[in-house]
């Protein structure tokens, strides 16, 4: 439409030729230098030995300080004493120092006043009076709780190893009494303990007496039974009454091979007439006291 404005456009559409491009200014490009890499300096080492010679004298020849090797080292003991600050401080004992100088630091650590305050539990072994008592001395002496409980902890062990020690040595010893004695007195092993007990109430009336014995070993022990055994031969069948089992029987084998000879040297005896009716029952005879004094 003539005579209105147009509508508003980049666009052109009249044929006006070719347009002219602007020229660029053509300028050469430059790539900027790289920057240069600071390079790290390097740590400045400080000679800790001109450092201390550089002290006024009553500094430099601190004791305190013949430890330090190093810059490093000064700085880490500073370190150590700042964070030593404001904690309790227990000094050591000098050699002026008492017994009760030594159990105010231990209490200090941790020692209980009272035998109570130990957390320890009771023993079997070693009973509750000696626990007690051990506590007691805890106390007294200043032990530390770890401590009162590895010492009672070695101690319970090598009471335990003891009297298991002492359990296989005593079994021992009655194993080797007794079989001594079964094979010294063979088939009349039961008949001499019999007799070796009659003798031995007789002599020994009052119980607690003879448990006293009994708890000493003597019950087992060879030559004691054998005493008793003996002096048992020297009493007569009535003073068993009461206190033994009566009448006995049975052999040891010296005495069955003493019966055996007898019998052999009887020329009057059915075993050495073998047309006597008792004959083969005198050869059994004498065939089994052989096997009493011969057991094995």
């Amino acid at each position: 439409m003539s005579g209105e404005e147009g509508t508003q456009s980049l666009l052109n559409t009249e044929d006006t030729g070719t347009a002219q491009q602007p020229q660029a200014t053509q300028e050469t490009s430059k790539d900027p230098a790289p920057a240069s890499t600071p390079q790290a300096s390097e740590p400045v080492k400080v000679d800790w030995s001109k450092v201390r010679e550089s002290l006024p004298e009553d500094l430099r020849n601190d004791k305190s300080l013949e430890t330090i090797k190093d810059i490093e080292g000064l700085v880490k003991s500073y370190i150590h004493a700042q964070k030593a600050i404001g904690k309790e401080k227990i000094p050591l004992p000098d050699k002026h120092a008492t017994t009760e100088d030594y159990i105010n630091i231990l209490r200090k650590l941790g020692s209980p006043e009272k035998p109570e305050d130990f957390k320890v539990g009771q023993s079997e072994i070693l009973g509750e009076d000696f626990v007690k008592d051990f506590l007691n001395d805890a106390a007294k002496n200043g032990l530390l709780p770890w401590q009162a409980e590895s010492i009672l902890k070695d101690i319970e062990k090598h009471v335990s190893e003891t009297l298991e020690q002492s359990k296989v040595q005593e079994e021992t010893y009655i194993k080797e009494n007794i079989d001594a004695l079964r094979k010294e007195w063979g088939q009349a092993f039961d008949e001499k303990v019999q007799r070796a007990n009659a003798a031995f109430k007789f002599l020994v009336p009052d119980p607690e007496e003879r448990q006293a014995l009994i708890d000493q070993g003597l019950g087992v022990n060879k030559a004691f039974m054998k005493m008793l055994a003996k002096v048992s031969e020297t009493m007569k069948e009535d003073d068993f009454i009461g206190v033994g089992e009566g009448k006995f029987g049975g052999m040891t084998p010296e005495e069955a091979l003493q019966r055996a000879r007898e019998i052999q040297g009887d020329p009057n005896h059915p075993y050495r007439n073998p047309s006597h009716p008792n004959h083969k029952a005198a050869k059994e005879e004498v065939a089994n006291l052989y096997k009493i004094a011969f057991p094995d």
